[in-house]
């Protein structure tokens, strides 16, 4: 696209502005000072180009200045004929809107669509256009210093012409998901990593986590128990707090009893009053202060009112005076004007007088004898406009001709210095191009390093190997062969749990039966001492003795029949035996009881203790029974167990010892798996570097030295890589010098053929302005300049002396209509300032005018302020009327008994009644919602024997027990939520379930993660492959076409660029000097660098306008930094380009516009604003 014609019809403060480029030209070179509308100009195209911006900043974040404020923002028009590659023209014009803003370029405005442009722009956007189509010196400056920081667009430049950035950029993205996923450094960042991590902590709490059923009974049993203390803590602090409260209540009921009754015994001295309604206080009183407001407030009426007729009487006003105020006004406004025209008129004389002199001295220039007074006669004798247009076009176009041809001739000269050095300095023959062995060294390079990852690995096998050897000496029980762990049984942590609880549990019941059989031999042992206690109090009445002695008796007895009086005697001491022991027995009851209770309850424990026994010897046997299964469990190892507790501690120890075994495993497989993957590159590496002449170690010492000759032959390959591409360049280089060599002769023969054709039309030309065929153009040129300057000068003369003329017709007009008023109304002024000039008199006529303005004002107001007395009076009157009608009316209602003259002390006696019985209702309210509807009656009776002290002490006695009561509560609510807090851990902790759980999904994710590992590492070395070949086919014209922009714009100083590419694969820049040194942008200058960036810049545009409609490339004022050589070289390199974009340049400085002459010549578009 280009822009044939702009024309800022109103925008910013340019009106009716038209800019045309010339088509054809190679550079449109927009010249202006400061001021000048550049800036607006700039500002314009991108308007046009995307509409008026809402935005208050640019795309590289610069404050956007606003054009508006000459032209209001509706009418702001910008116009432009625009031409597209294809060669088709729209004329348009952008209005400020949010639709319809492309407009037809005509006084209709008709709307075009929205889609016109498109076709011009080719998809640009308004931050592109402005990014990469335009530039100025600093964002050039700016670009240099981010090339020399290594962070700018220049290394970017080439990967996004050429489409390799995007797959760079993929590739990087590839690398980084795979190393976030897996590699073979352990980090915590890795997903893989985080999984196995949680697949292992996994296995742990699956080996670890279980729950006895007599532990989970002992935490219900807690929770239940923690339950019914809370309850009761509670129960018994909502009884305290009731009993308190109803205490308090009293309490505070207690003062308002006193008041009622306070209020109603006052209230009893008004009982005369009972007849006024509560209220009437308040009107009362409301009616004496109406009264006496409105006495006072007429009497001030009347005082006002005197005072307003006092002043009306002594003011004066002079109503003719004020009658002329708006002519006296609009003189007086004159004055200033009329002062400046009398200051003005000797000067602008004295001007249009040297001027007259300076069109003399103009006029004997030119050998011209006229009267410079004369303007028509000096008008007729000058050339026609057209006349000296032409002859000044004549002698451009010939100043043209004849710099261009001193340029062809020096570019000529230049051209073929060049051809020369660069033919002699040609190589004999070309380096063979070493893509095919980069390519294979490519496919080795990622095996051969992978001696790098072993090298690293070897450490931490040897770190591991230690570890574990460390880890089995610490077993406790030791173990003689370690390595008999991993293939033999292991009792497992459910097995050893078992056990421990077993053992806890036999332990635990022999623990009870001797603490019960030790007890039982305590109480037997004191019983018996009671029973022998018992017994030395004499022979003991029990009821067995008791019983066999009645036996005895009741025996011998039967035979007394029988046997007669021997059977009697022998009866005899055996019934006296027998009653004996009954009357003991009874006056020895609590002896006997306490002997007979002490010897059952020994009877009783040596039995339960025998059968005790028997349950020991069970126990015991149970026990010999469990260790022997205990042992047996760990035979197979041939270990002889500690407790199930240090077993547990060893189990989990060897749990440990086995990861780490495995972990190790996995090390040396992997170190494995890396040698035989460098050992089957290694072979092909050896043959690559044979081939390159490189030293190849033998075969027995090539997994040593694989890494050292890898990075041999990848800095033989790089050398010959740098040497092919500058072989290349070369020859590019030499092709092109002669193309510009053969233009030049061209343009120099097409020149000479131009120059005399141009003397021929020169010497026509010289006719139309007096001069005789043949004269020189420095003479054409001094007539030219004299005419240039003549008219205006004559113009300006002219224009001066019809400004005298005027402003002593003003002057004149002044002074009489000064005159006439004053005659009108101050005649006596004339009189007492006669001879003053009428300035004077009009200031006189204004300042009486003030004072008469004054005076009139004063007599206005005081003329209000007595009407305004008048009515206040009438209305204070009429309140003090109504006042007393008031109180008159609130007397009539009173009983007789109070009516009087001065009713002030019954007004305040109502009052303190109103206010005692209002109190007394307050106090009634507030004793009703105390009370909390008991009757006034039932409080008095339960305070009449309450007293203060007892009641105050009952109170902290309550407070206290409320907070005993409160701690214990919080004592048992904490004990609760412990109890639930160990149960609900113990509960999560249940079984392995979820623990197995966890586990499966770990291997799941694992598995899935590994998948996702290997596709996204494949992708990326296929990609680094493809990415390789592509650089190996194909070479890059980008490159090469900034190289020949930056020779040019460095005038030779370096003669192309070129790149390598790291190991990142990221380009790096390199400029080339001419005798094929290069130089790292570090080793640029400051300046250097601009010319750098400005040609990477252009190079990108000119491969952009190859493949899309491109936009004209504006330039602001780009050479600021460089000096005259290097500014003449950056306009050449722009016009250079014309054939692919169009150039703009707009500059301030008038030596870029005599360069650009010089270096240029017709080819240079001079656009002036």
């Amino acid at each position: 696209m280009r822009i044939e014609r702009l024309h800022l019809l109103r925008y910013g403060s340019l009106t009716d502005r038209e800019l045309r480029f010339r088509p054809g030209a190679g550079l449109h070179l927009v010249y202006g000072p400061n001021e000048a509308g550049k800036s607006s100009t700039l500002a314009a195209i991108s308007d046009l180009l995307f509409g008026f911006s809402e935005k208050r900043r640019a795309a590289d974040g610069a404050e956007e200045r606003r054009y508006d404020f000459l032209h209001e923002a509706p009418s702001l028009r910008v116009c432009a004929t625009l031409t597209d590659a294809r060669g088709n023209s729209l004329s348009l014009r952008r209005r400020k809107g949010r639709k319809n803003t492309l407009l037809a370029d005509d006084d209709g405005e008709t709307p075009l669509g929205d889609d016109a442009l498109v076709p011009f722009l080719g998809g640009l956007t308004r931050e592109v256009f402005q990014l990469a189509f335009g530039l100025d010196s600093e964002r050039l400056r700016e670009g240099g210093r981010a090339l020399l920081a290594g962070d700018g667009e220049g290394g970017e430049i080439f990967a996004a012409a050429s489409g390799l950035h995007g797959l760079n950029a993929l590739r990087a993205d590839l690398d980084r998901e795979a190393d976030g996923l897996f590699a073979p450094r352990a980090s915590g960042n890795r997903k893989i990593y985080q999984v196995l991590e949680r697949h292992t902590e996994a296995r742990r709490e699956e080996r670890e986590r279980q729950l006895r059923e007599a532990e989970w009974k002992s935490l219900n049993k807690a929770v239940e128990t923690a339950n019914e203390t809370l309850a009761e803590a509670e129960a018994r602090l909502s009884e305290a707090h009731a009993r308190r409260e109803r205490l308090a209540r009293l309490v505070s009921l207690k003062p308002l009893l006193a008041r009622l009754t306070a209020s109603e015994a006052r209230l009893a001295a008004f009982a005369d009053l009972d007849q006024v309604p509560r209220g009437l206080a308040r009107r009362l009183e409301e009616a004496l202060a109406a009264v006496t407001a409105a006495a006072a407030a007429q009497r001030d009426a009347v005082r006002r009112l005197q005072e307003a007729e006092e002043l009306a009487r002594g003011i004066a006003v002079d109503r003719p005076l004020i009658e002329a105020a708006a002519e006296v006004t609009a003189l007086h406004a004159d004055i200033g004007a009329f002062r400046q025209r009398q200051r003005d008129i000797p000067r602008v004389t004295r001007e249009a007088s040297d001027l007259t002199d300076a069109l003399g001295a103009q006029l004997r220039r030119l050998g011209l004898a006229l009267d410079p007074q004369d303007s028509e006669a000096i008008r007729a004798r000058q050339p026609t406009d057209a006349a000296l247009a032409d002859l000044a076009a004549r002698l451009a176009e010939g100043d043209r001709l004849s710099r261009q041809r001193a340029d062809l001739q020096s570019a000529l000269a230049r051209e073929n210095a060049d051809f020369e050095r660069l033919s002699g300095g040609a190589a004999d023959g070309r380096v063979a191009d070493p893509a095919p062995s980069r390519a294979r060294l490519a496919a080795l390079a990622p095996q051969v390093r992978q001696l790098e990852e072993r090298d690293r690995l070897l450490p931490t096998r040897q770190r591991l190997t230690s570890r574990l050897m460390e880890a089995a000496a610490r077993l406790s029980p030791p173990v003689a062969e370690p390595e008999r762990l991993a293939g033999a049984p292991l009792p497992g942590l459910e097995q050893i749990a078992e056990f421990r609880a077993r053992f806890d549990e036999i332990g635990d019941a022999l623990r009870r039966h001797r603490e019960q059989d030790a007890a039982w031999g305590e109480e037997i042992a004191g019983l018996d001492a009671a029973i022998a206690e018992s017994e030395r109090g004499g022979d003991m009445p029990s009821r067995a003795r008791i019983d066999a002695a009645r036996r005895e008796r009741d025996e011998a007895l039967a035979k007394v029949p029988d046997g007669g009086t021997p059977a009697l005697d022998a009866a005899q001491p055996l019934l006296r035996e027998a009653d004996q022991l009954a009357d003991r027995a009874i006056a020895e009851a609590d002896r006997v009881s306490r002997h007979a209770g002490d010897v059952a309850r020994r009877d009783a424990l040596l039995v339960r203790r025998v059968e005790a026994a028997e349950g020991g010897a069970k126990l015991s046997a149970a026990l010999a029974t469990a260790k022997e299964a205990w042992a047996a469990l760990f035979a197979p190892l041939g270990l002889e167990p500690a407790g199930p507790t240090a077993m547990t501690e060893w189990r989990k120890s060897v749990d440990r010892w086995l990861d780490q075994r495995e972990e190790l495993a996995d090390l040396v497989a992997t170190i494995e798996g890396l040698e035989a993957g460098a050992g089957r590159a290694l072979p092909g590496l050896a043959a690559l570097a044979g081939e390159l002449g490189l030293a190849v170690p033998a075969s027995g010492d090539l997994a040593r030295d694989g890494l050292a000759l890898l990075r041999l032959v990848e800095g033989e390959l790089e050398r010959r890589a740098e040497a092919f591409q500058q072989g290349r360049a070369l020859a590019a280089r030499i092709e092109d010098a002669a193309v510009r060599l053969d233009g030049l002769q061209r343009q120099a023969a097409a020149v000479e053929d131009a120059l005399v054709r141009w003397r021929q039309d020169f010497d026509a030309a010289l006719g139309g302005a007096g001069l005789d065929p043949g004269a020189s153009p420095q003479a054409a040129a001094a007539v030219l300049e004299v005419w240039r300057v003549l008219p205006a000068a004559l113009g300006e003369r002219d224009k001066l002396a019809r400004r005298v003329h005027g402003m002593q017709r003003d002057n004149e007009a002044f002074s009489a209509t000064a005159l006439d008023l004053v005659r009108r109304v101050a005649p006596g002024l004339l009189d007492e300032g006669a001879g003053e000039e009428p300035d004077r008199l009009v200031e006189t006529l204004q300042r009486r005018l003030a004072e008469e303005r004054v005076a009139l004002t004063r007599a206005e107001g005081a003329g209000e302020a007595l009407a305004r007395s008048r009515t206040e009076l009438s209305r204070a009157e009429e309140r003090q009327a109504a006042a007393n009608a008031q109180l008159s009316a609130l007397c009539a209602d009173l009983p007789e008994g109070l009516q009087s003259d001065d009713m002030v002390p019954l007004a305040g006696r109502l009052a303190e009644r109103d206010s005692i019985a209002a109190a007394l209702d307050e106090t009634r309210t507030l004793f009703a919602e105390t009370a909390a509807g008991e009757p006034r009656w039932a409080v008095a009776e339960e305070l009449s024997g309450l007293d203060d002290g007892a009641a105050q002490a009952a109170l902290e006695r309550l407070a206290g027990e409320i907070d005993a009561l409160t701690a214990d509560m919080k004592e048992a609510l904490a004990a609760r939520h412990a109890a639930l807090g160990e149960r609900d851990r113990a509960e999560a902790g249940e079984g392995a379930d979820r623990a197995a759980f966890e586990r499966l999904a770990a291997e799941a994710e694992l598995q899935e993660l590994g998948r996702q590992w290997l596709v996204t590492r494949l992708a990326s070395l296929l990609l680094s492959g493809a990415l390789e070949q592509h650089r190996a086919r194909q070479d890059d014209p980008l490159l090469d076409h900034a190289g020949r922009l930056f020779a040019g714009l460095t005038s030779g100083s370096f003669d192309g660029l070129t790149r390598r590419f790291g190991e990142d694969d990221r380009a790096e820049l390199l400029a080339r000097r001419p005798d094929g040194a290069t130089v790292g942008l570090v080793g640029l200058s400051d300046g250097t660098c601009d010319q750098l960036y400005l040609a990477l810049r252009l190079a990108f545009l000119a491969d952009y306008a190859t493949r899309a409609e491109a936009a004209p490339f504006i330039g602001d004022d780009l050479f600021q930094t460089f000096d005259d050589a290097r500014t003449a070289a950056g306009l050449r390199t722009l016009a250079g380009l014309s054939d692919t974009l169009q150039p703009i340049l707009f500059t301030h400085h008038a030596s870029v516009v005599d360069i650009a002459r010089r270096e240029l010549g017709e080819r240079l578009d001079l656009l002036e604003m």
